[in-house]
C-alpha cells in the first residue's frame, strides 16, 4: 500500500476519480438551483477532460465511471456510461494521434461532444421516444436544450483549470515545459 500511494499517477487517477465522484453528486442533487429549470452537466467537460489530459485507457475509464454514476443517479432513456466511455475514447485517440493538446482544442472538443450530447437526447426524446408532438420538442431544443448547452461550457473552464491543475501538480515533471528547450529526460516521461 506504500508503494501504491507513493507513485505520483496513482495519486493523481485516485484525485481525478474523486473529483468525478464529487461532480457527479454535485450534478445529480435535486435540491441544487437551476436556472428557470435548466441546469448545467458539468461531468460532460470533466469526462473529456480528464480523457484528454491523462493517458488513454485512465480517460475512457474516467469517462465510463462518470456515465455510470449518472445512469445511477436517475432512470432517463440516454445511456450515459456508453456515450461518456465512446466520447472519452474518441478525445483520448485524437489526442494521442492527431490533434495537439491545448486549451483551444480540449474546449472545442468540450463543447462538440456537450452539443452532441444535448442534440442526441434531444433525438432520443422527442423523435425516438415521443411524449409530445413535434412542437413541444422544438420548445424543449430552445426552452432547455441550448442554454443547458450554454451553462455546461460556463462550466467547462473551471472544470478544465481544475483538472489540469490535478494533473500537473502530480506528474513526475518538476519543471514547466518550455518549447524548443530538451530539459526532460526518459524518466521523466512516464
Amino acid at each position: 500500500m506504500k508503494n501504491f500511494l507513493t507513485n505520483k499517477k496513482n495519486i493523481r487517477r485516485l484525485l481525478l476519480g474523486a473529483l468525478v465522484f464529487l461532480t457527479a453528486m454535485a450534478q445529480n442533487v435535486p435540491w441544487l438551483p437551476g436556472i428557470y429549470g435548466v441546469r448545467a452537466l458539468p461531468l460532460l467537460p470533466l469526462a473529456i477532460a480528464a480523457a484528454v489530459l491523462d493517458q488513454a485507457l485512465p480517460g475512457v475509464l474516467y469517462g465510463a465511471f462518470a456515465g455510470l454514476l449518472w445512469d445511477i443517479a436517475g432512470p432517463t432513456a440516454m445511456p450515459h456510461a456508453v456515450y461518456l466511455t465512446c466520447a472519452a475514447f474518441i478525445c483520448a485517440m485524437l489526442m494521442r494521434y492527431v490533434l495537439v493538446r491545448n486549451a483551444l482544442t480540449v474546449g472545442l472538443l468540450m463543447l462538440l461532444f456537450a452539443a452532441g450530447y444535448l442534440a442526441l437526447r434531444w433525438w432520443l426524446d422527442y423523435y425516438l421516444l415521443p411524449d409530445e408532438p413535434l412542437t413541444g420538442g422544438i420548445y424543449a431544443l430552445l426552452r432547455y436544450s441550448l442554454p443547458s448547452l450554454g451553462y455546461t461550457m460556463l462550466t467547462a473552464a473551471p472544470v478544465y483549470l481544475l483538472t489540469n491543475g490535478v494533473v500537473k501538480r502530480t506528474s513526475r515533471r518538476s519543471k514547466a515545459y518550455v518549447p524548443g528547450e530538451m530539459r526532460w529526460t526518459s524518466e521523466d516521461v512516464g
